[in-house]
């Protein structure tokens, strides 16, 4: 991307900046999917697990079974991209400090689980799977960011959806183009709708 993802979403527009930030957060989950299924990365996506434990009322919806084509390992992992949240603070991951205060009871519970992933179980579909622990994936991440989480709650990888996407934009993949398109058309329809 020519602009970085900070600087896109971070202007001296606040409207401007709430209103890309909520957009985004509707389909950003989507790009980790497109990502894994062109093969720009080193995962498969299988699917929207959830994370279970005694010490847990409920079960916890995570983001994203994975699978790592070159060891056939599993992981589960969670996307954070906070955008504009609490002033821009969790934009870009810089050290996992950040990640302590995150006000998301669910989001701490993910962290627990990557640090002892032994005390949880992980279902896809309604069946254990074994994973090896957990992935991250946040907004915008600094090298100290990802080397400060893996070090301090034993991540088995940290990704940036700012690369992530910077590699669909450069590879374009076709699913991923059409996506766009037909995302795009619906938001020109709203506001055609609205303008008359």
């Amino acid at each position: 991307m020519s602009t970085s993802f900070p600087d896109f979403f971070r202007t001296p527009n606040r409207s401007r900046d709430r209103y890309t930030a909520r957009l985004f957060a509707l389909f950003s989950d989507e790009a980790m999917r497109y990502w894994c299924d062109a093969k720009l990365g080193p995962y498969d996506y299988l699917g929207r697990p959830v994370l279970k434990a005694p010490s847990l009322e409920r079960p916890i919806p995570l983001d994203f079974a994975l699978k790592e084509r070159a060891t056939g390992k599993l992981f589960a992992a969670v996307q954070r991209a906070l955008v504009e949240f609490d002033d821009y603070r969790y934009l870009t991951l810089r050290d996992a400090g950040q990640l302590l205060h995150l006000p998301d009871k669910n989001f701490q519970q993910f962290l627990k689980f990557a640090e002892r992933p032994a005390d949880y179980r992980v279902e896809l579909q309604g069946r254990y799977i074994a994973t090896e622990g957990a992935v991250l994936v946040w907004a915008s991440v600094t090298p100290d960011g990802k080397a400060s989480a893996k070090g301090l709650y034993r991540f088995a990888d940290v990704l940036s959806l700012e690369e992530i996407l910077a590699q669909l934009r450069a590879k374009m993949p076709p699913q991923w183009k059409n996506r766009l398109g037909e995302l795009k058309s619906w938001n020109t329809q709203l506001l055609d709708f609205l303008s008359g």
